[in-house]
């Protein structure tokens, strides 16, 4: 193990091949974005149509919320009464864009609203009751409180004591399902029946709105909303929906507006990116990228990330996201909302620069916290033992340990409880891993503390300083009764292996589809295997904490980044490894110059390839089965000296062209002889057998073999059921599993040895992809073909009028293949297009209309293609049967090669093993 870096688990997922083809079929995207669907769960193609390009009619009635209309009425009430309204937020980002947009909405509205965000260090988080007395001093009759509220049961009756009504918004976990007693409660979490303190409200749930979602039968009285998921600033911007829909708004143009503090305050706040956030965010993206927002616009710029470059989710997260944090971390949060809701730029340019200096001071604090928790950690902590980290000091910034609990997790991987004291209390702040639910856990650990909330992931305490070790006693006992030592292994997801050759820009460019991505819908992890280092690694970064190489898999090269993988860097200077690489795909941009940068999320490190072994069993292992990995080796001369040896052998190779190439191969290798009777080719003792060959002609060859007449059969057929051969030699890589499983099936069937060579190679791969994409047209191909076939039909009058008055036209075979030849589009792919076009009934081809074209005495002698008039409806090229499989196979063939390439002989041996 190397010191300071934890080697991950890498749990590969499998995408549905047969799913994938269909979606890209029918959208028209490529294999890998649509295996990384179906990996999503996303198997149909009209759920990743919706998936890949969402609408805002997608989105649920904010009337389905509970308490929705009741609040609606209430605010309009006050705004006819001229009653003071006041916002109360909290201090994190998606507490001040919910409060940023509750003011945008108000203003819209000709409305005076004001806000007020606590103080983190001096009143904590939530409501309180020291806060709720100024309000009223203040004149406030109506408090609308965003991401938070949902546990103030006694704050809330303090304010109904002073005769404020509150309009609770919040989406955190309730505490045990007791609600407070509030004028209205909107959370998406609350239960039908919410057992609410002091005789409270009471759910209503009204009608779908018009232009909802009408699929859903949801009456009053019904049940929770439909997406527990939203974040603070969702559920606000639920009820700045309602309220403009009440007045006739509904979703207008100012609303659509706001969507950039949705985005931003929902992908910060790590809100899942599903369902209606995902719609939300998507489109609020598209917002932030307008910059019409003047506080965006001023710290995009700070940040050194202006106009020209694309605002993204990671964007929000980790550039936007940790200055508009940093003012609740370290000051007050007041000035973040006066950022986001100023109009003039040089004030907002002011604030964003307070900003930054905030952040670079918060990123120093963090550094040194986290130094010094190692330290801690080293010191008075058995890792061996402890399966969790309660860790407290009386001279860490209580607003910047959530940050480092986060660094902690990823360093131990365990559920981490850091403690800020401050005299003889101490708040705290929780990470945890996926395999613990924190929340929970400290639940159990409840009446230690004097307060808590959050969820699985996160949460932050207070707690007095004398019972910390008690805390700590407890919560490592609830964790270690949970947790088997195998749960403290981090693990990657990985969604797909993949070759260096696919990550084209087109590809990377094209997953953006998926974004915005985040937490619920990640972005998307690869793996790369056996991938040789291209030069000297290097270390970058103020601290030299982080890693930068770049990889090739002799094919392609591309530059890696890893965010503090800095104990990897000696091990990845020796020149003989190579490196698996799990990492997600992204587009650099610098100076005016993109290419492709891998980000990684672990390194695997490999043997040199020569201590691997080349034979699997070892050949002193008893077995009727052996793997002699021969691949990029000269395949000539094994295969030359193999034959030399005149035992029973059986090769296979692509395609018939193949066999002509391997009949010279033989030492002494003379024109063809053909055998009495069937006629079967033979070379010298080397029999042929093609796909031209009958069943009889197959079944001839087979008895030559098994009599001894013949040592050797190269075949382009595969034979499911054959008699004994020592070597069974792929001369070729086949394109599937299921095919080389087949092939492989009668090396099990036997209980002599027999030796399984694969000779293949890197290059023999790219030409097996090359020939299925000229068999198997692409959707680009086929549109050009389409084009072509449309230009000729129109120049050239055919036999019948009604097709020369623009709405078909003959086309000449010769001429067609011509034009497609200037295109660089080889014969046999225009063949299976015309195919493809025949299923979709976009040309006719003569002849008699059950004999399928091209096949021997059917079409294949035809010289002219009537193409007819565009059908009223446009056809889906996954209406054809042959464009289906093709797409199909391909996909299968992208996915297979790279395993059949890169997997150890041991690898291939034990997965034959388990098919038979």
């Amino acid at each position: 193990m190397i010191q300071g870096y934890q080697k991950k688990i890498w749990k590969i997922q499998k995408p549905n091949i047969k799913s994938s083809a269909k979606i890209a079929a029918k959208l028209g995207v490529s294999s890998l974005l649509s295996q990384l669907l179906t990996i999503r769960g996303i198997e149909d193609e009209q759920e990743a149509e919706k998936f890949l390009y969402p609408d805002l009619n997608m989105m649920y009635s904010p009337f389905l919320m509970h308490d929705m209309e009741k609040a609606v009425e209430r605010i309009e009430k006050a705004i006819d009464k001229g009653e003071r309204i006041w916002i109360y937020g909290d201090y994190d980002v998606d507490g001040t864009t919910a409060t940023s947009l509750l003011l945008g909405v108000f203003k819209h509205l000709g409305v005076e609203a004001h806000y007020y965000i606590p103080n983190r260090f001096d009143e904590g988080y939530g409501l309180n009751i020291d806060a709720i007395t100024k309000l009223k001093e203040a004149g406030c009759d109506l408090m609308i409180s965003v991401d938070c509220g949902i546990s103030a049961v006694a704050e809330i009756e303090h304010a109904k004591k002073w005769g404020i009504d509150v309009i609770i918004t919040d989406h955190h976990e309730p505490k045990d399902e007791h609600i407070p007693a509030a004028y209205a409660v909107l959370n998406p979490k609350i239960p039908p029946n919410p057992p609410f303190e002091k005789g409270g409200t009471c759910p209503q749930i009204p009608p779908l709105e018009k232009g909802g979602r009408g699929d859903l039968a949801l009456v009053k009285g019904g049940g929770k909303y439909p997406f527990e998921g939203l974040a603070g600033i969702g559920v606000a911007f639920k009820l700045a929906h309602a309220l403009l829909e009440q007045r006739g708004e509904g979703l207008s143009q100012f609303l659509k507006t706001q969507l950039d503090l949705v985005a931003l305050g929902t992908v910060v706040d790590v809100a899942s990116l599903i369902d209606e956030n995902r719609i939300l965010s998507k489109f609020g993206l598209e917002e932030l990228n307008k910059r019409e927002r003047i506080g965006i616009r001023a710290l995009c710029d700070v940040a050194g990330h202006g106009t020209g470059k694309e605002i993204n989710s990671y964007t929000l997260g980790f550039v936007l996201g940790p200055r508009l944090n940093a003012a609740g971390r370290l000051d007050t949060a007041r000035k973040v909302v006066e950022l986001l809701t100023t109009e003039s730029y040089e004030y907002a340019l002011n604030i964003a620069r307070e900003l930054d200096a905030e952040n670079r001071e918060r990123q120093e604090i963090e550094h040194q916290i986290l130094e010094h928790a190692k330290d801690k950690i080293k010191r008075y902590v058995d890792l061996d033992k402890e399966k969790a980290l309660v860790l407290a000091d009386e001279e860490w910034h209580r607003g910047v340990i959530g940050i480092v609990a986060s660094r902690l997790v990823e360093a131990y991987y365990r559920p981490t409880l850091l403690i800020a004291l401050e005299e003889n209390e101490g708040h705290g702040s929780g990470r945890s891993i996926p395999e613990f639910n924190l929340f929970e856990g400290l639940n159990q650990c409840k009446e230690l503390m004097l307060g808590f909330g959050g969820h699985k992931a996160a949460a932050g305490l207070s707690i007095e300083k004398e019972k910390i070790p008690e805390l700590r006693r407890r919560f490592s006992q609830v964790v270690s009764s949970e947790l088997s030592a195998d749960d403290l292994t981090p693990k990657v997801k990985i969604d797909l292996e993949i070759s260096a050759s696919q990550l084209t820009m087109q590809a990377i460019e094209e997953l953006r589809l998926l974004e915005p991505c985040g937490f619920g819908n990640p972005r998307p992890v690869m793996a790369i295997s056996d991938a040789s280092i291209n030069g000297a690694p290097n270390l970058i970064g103020k601290n030299n904490e982080h890693l930068k190489f770049m990889i090739s898999d002799g094919r392609q090269n591309l530059e890696t980044i890893g965010w503090r993988m800095a104990p990897m860097f000696i091990a990845l200077k020796n020149k003989n490894i190579t490196v698996d690489l799990a990492f997600h795909p992204e587009i650099n941009e610098w100076q005016n110059t993109r290419r492709a940068q891998l980000i990684l999320n672990d390194i695997h490190l490999n043997s040199p390839r020569s201590k691997v072994p080349d034979i699997y069993p070892p050949l002193n292992v008893p077995g009727s089965g052996k793997i002699f990995d021969r691949r990029n080796c000269d395949k000539l001369g094994y295969l030359r000296k193999l034959l030399a040896r005149q035992e029973r052998t059986f090769l296979y190779v692509r395609n018939d062209a193949a066999l002509q190439q391997l009949a010279e191969i033989g030492k002494g290798a003379r024109a063809p002889l053909l055998s009495d009777g069937c006629r079967v080719p033979i070379i010298n003792d080397l029999g042929l057998c093609s796909t031209d060959l009958n069943h009889d002609q197959k079944q001839e060859l087979l008895q030559q073999f098994e009599r001894g007449q013949l040592s050797t059969i190269a075949s382009s057929v595969i034979f499911e059921h054959l008699p004994y051969v020592k070597h069974f030699v792929f001369c070729h890589p086949v394109p599937t599993w299921n095919i080389f499983s087949a092939c492989c099936k009668p090396v099990f069937e036997t209980e002599e040895t027999t030796y399984v060579h694969l000779v293949f190679g890197a290059k023999d791969v790219e030409v097996m992809q090359d020939m299925l994409e000229w068999e198997y047209p692409s959707r680009e191909a086929l549109g050009k073909l389409y084009k072509v076939l449309e230009n000729i039909a129109h120049l050239t009058p055919g036999p019948s009028p009604q097709l020369w008055r623009g709405e078909g036209g003959e086309v000449g075979w010769d001429e067609l293949v011509k034009q497609a030849t200037l295109l660089s589009i080889k014969e046999q792919t225009v063949r299976s297009a015309i195919t493809i076009f025949e299923e979709l009934q976009l040309v006719e081809i003569p002849g008699a209309l059950d004999a399928p074209p091209f096949s021997k005495g059917g079409r294949g002698d035809f010289t002219t293609i009537h193409f007819l008039s565009k059908p009223q409806q446009k056809r889906s090229l996954n209406e054809s049967k042959l464009f289906v499989k093709g797409e199909q196979l391909k996909q299968a063939a992208l996915s297979f090669s790279d395993f059949l390439l890169k997997k150890t002989p041991e690898e291939l041996f034990r997965e034959l093993k388990r098919e038979t």
